[in-house]
């Protein structure tokens, strides 16, 4: 099992306003990217009211 120390990854919630500095500087290699569109449209998914 990792350790604090041996941290493998990183998540970070993708905002409006972090689309275009993070589309300007695209790095050579993603292992994974998950777009989550109730995020992002007015229904709200699962826990929309």
């Amino acid at each position: 099992m990792p350790t604090p120390k041996q941290l493998q990854g990183a998540g970070l919630g993708l905002r409006r306003a972090l689309m275009g500095p993070f589309a300007a500087q695209l790095p050579d290699q993603v292992d994974f990217l998950e777009v989550a569109p109730e995020n992002w449209i007015n229904v709200g998914g699962r826990w929309g009211k």
